[in-house]
């Protein structure tokens, strides 16, 4: 029997196949059966005919589940042919401080990049997260013993355990922060200086110039040398974006610097000191630090694996390599297989194998599954043919959301290195994404087509914000001519970002999450640097929150239950205005959008049946109350943010 169904869509605008499944097939049947068997008139449990037609629906439903898959099977693998995916499992990163042993260490001890270090799971499962450090890290025997801030004019002791302003509240020309160590041994020429400002919320980073009318500060390391006083050193890495973010500085300093006093100095102990000068432009923020971490360096959640020789497949599906781990860091596979001649070859990833030359060894991976998809020969190169094993020199297996651990929770190396006393993190790790939904991929997919990686217009910056390592971020919006890092100011040439990050949970349900400085800074590196636009001034930031209180009185039908008509308006209302989930799929927030007086009231009349009026509907906003019946504008760069509400529901008077 043919059957024909009428045509629909769902909620995404996507074709429904068989609307409404096995029932409704069943319903058609009932429909047609008197044309076709008039003497079928059966309808109980009894009926031979009816457990016939139900057995087959049975069997025709699991056909139609599979059938209702084929649209979006259909996107993936179009997505798929333009190299686009679901965003791989990502891992966290995290600011490392290595302490040494003053009495063991006699001189530096290097920790190679890539040294690996333990925490448990942020989800309290099972088994560690393991961590490599992303930098070569070189740790003296100093301990910080004393700093001072000098501000162009005045000298101000630092107490390090609390915020401080490094070049003092008000600094001129000049301004400088002196830090005193104590040495146990040989204190070489390397340093590494961690530094966590205070989360004001922002942070900016330039992609190829500075923001327009505001010279940027040129700071200065020095060392005191006893006999020669302060000797210039080089900055090999600064992270921080002068002072500005949570990152870490890495500094060559001249050899000879030992025990002294500096002369703005007040009266102590001798020291070997190290200062920071500004020496010409302005702080666009007065530098304002939670702490400073001497030799400190990033550590991302991932573990490397090296020289591993594995099989290859092949199949009427094509030729693969299953490296046997899932969960792969694309970039990070380097594979050499050996030619007929003997010859040594190097295979690259690409992120599609569409319209590859048939000779370029190339090969596409399956980040989530930890398989390499090779050519055919006309897109892309064979793998040699009577070639069974390939070499994996080196390939990084990636930890998601279990490692956005807290502080303090990554504490144990691997393996023990004489002279290093111990190690923290004294911060939270700032990332740590779970691998994408296939729904999720289906929905960004189009855009992230239409980008190419590239971000150039506002949409586009917003989009690929979501893709930064480094960060997790859930929610991103982009406007030209802002500067984000200056609470939204006109700044011509300057893009501001402002996001939302994943939620953790520890974080407290009825607040609003705040990206911190680390994860605003991972996402304007990513947008200043390989997909940024050129020359552009990118800055992030988190945007403003307006508490929304509702008070609403709420006239009920009768026999009604008053106290679940008025959680299921208030349910409904939170939903509405919560940005980090699109407000419940019912709408997308934009920055500065209009809270709508007849959408709040529809909202609540719609939460329930048994609501059958609102007389009174009242609000407020930021503490502030407004006239009823009136839209009401959120601040230019602001998103709303649900408050406690009060609904009262009463029976409604009969005849109304």
């Amino acid at each position: 029997m043919s059957v024909r169904l009428p045509f629909a869509l769902d909620a995404r605008g996507a074709p429904l196949l068989m609307p409404g499944g096995a029932p409704a097939l069943l319903d058609e049947l009932a429909v047609r059966r008197g044309a076709f068997v008039p003497e079928w008139r059966g309808n109980d449990e009894t009926d031979a005919g009816t457990a016939l037609a139900r057995l087959w629906s049975a069997q025709a439903g699991a056909a139609i589940d599979r059938l209702q898959q084929l649209p979006d099977k259909l996107v993936r693998e179009c997505l798929s042919a333009a190299g686009v995916g679901p965003r791989p499992q990502r891992p966290a990163r995290a600011l490392i401080a290595f302490k040494p042993d003053m009495k063991r260490l006699a001189g530096p001890l290097p920790v190679p990049q890539g040294f690996q270090l333990t925490s448990a799971r942020a989800d309290g499962g099972k088994g560690l997260v393991t961590w490599e450090t992303e930098d070569e890290l070189v740790l003296p025997p100093l301990e910080l013993a004393e700093a001072f801030a000098f501000d162009g004019e005045h000298v101000h002791p630092l107490d390090l355990s609390a915020p401080f302003h490094p070049f003092g509240e008000r600094p001129a020309l000049g301004a400088a922060l002196y830090l005193g160590f104590a040495a146990g041994g040989d204190p070489g020429t390397a340093l590494s200086l961690g530094l966590v400002p205070v989360d004001l919320g922002a942070v900016g980073t330039s992609g190829g110039r500075p923001a327009p009318s505001q010279p940027e500060p040129v700071l200065r390391w020095e060392a005191l040398n006893p006999a020669r006083g302060f000797e210039r050193g080089d900055v090999i890495a600064d992270g921080t974006n002068r002072f500005a973010a949570e990152g870490v500085l890495r500094l060559a300093l001249p050899r000879g610097w030992g025990p002294s006093r500096p002369g703005l100095s007040p009266k102590g102990d001798p020291l070997l000191w190290l200062r920071v000068r500004l020496v010409s432009g302005a702080f666009a923020r007065i530098p304002q630090l939670q702490s400073l971490i001497p030799h400190a360096v990033h550590a991302a959640a991932r573990q490397t694996w090296r020289d591993q020789e594995t099989s290859i497949q092949r199949g009427r599906d094509g030729v693969r390599v299953n490296l046997g781990r899932p969960n792969v860091e694309p970039g990070s596979v380097v594979l050499t297989a050996i030619d007929p001649l003997g010859g040594v070859q190097t295979w690259s990833e690409v992120g599609s194998l569409a319209g590859q030359d048939g000779n370029a060894r190339v090969f596409v991976l399956d980040s989530a599954q930890g398989i390499l998809h090779f050519g055919d020969g006309r897109d892309g190169a064979m793998l040699p043919t009577g070639l069974n094993r390939v070499t994996l020199r080196a390939f990084a297996t990636v930890a998601g959301a279990e490692s956005a651990v807290a502080a303090d929770a990554i504490t144990k190396p691997v393996r023990q290195l004489a002279g290093l006393a111990g190690l923290s993190n004294p911060a939270a790790a700032s990332g740590g994404a779970a691998l994408e939904s296939d729904a999720a991929a289906i929905q960004h997919g189009p855009a992230l087509v239409k980008a190419r990686g590239r971000a150039v217009t506002a949409g586009d910056v917003a989009l690929l914000a979501l893709s930064a390592q480094g960060a997790s971020i859930t929610r991103a919006w982009a406007l030209g001519g802002v500067d984000a890092s200056l609470g939204g100011a006109v700044r011509p040439g300057a893009i501001g970002v402002f996001v939302i990050p994943a939620r953790r949970a520890s974080d407290p349900a009825d607040e609003p999450v705040l990206a911190g400085s680390e994860a605003l800074a991972a996402v304007a590196r990513y947008l200043a640097g390989s997909v940024g636009a050129a020359l552009a001034r990118v800055t992030v930031g988190n945007p403003k929150f307006h508490r929304i209180r509702i008070e609403a009185n709420i006239a009920c039908r009768a026999g009604a239950d008053l106290g679940a008509a008025a959680a299921a308006a208030e349910a409904a209302i939170n939903s509405w205005l919560d940005p980090e989930s699109d407000g419940g799929g019912l709408r997308q927030w934009r920055l500065g959008d209009m809270i709508r007086y007849n959408d709040l009231v529809r909202l609540v009349l719609g939460a329930s049946a048994d609501i059958l009026s609102v007389p009174d509907l009242v609000v407020v906003v930021d503490g502030l109350r407004h006239p009823a019946c009136r839209d009401l504008q959120l601040s230019a760069f602001g998103l709303p943010w649900p408050d406690r509400h009060e609904f009262k529901a009463s029976l409604a008077e009969e005849g109304a």
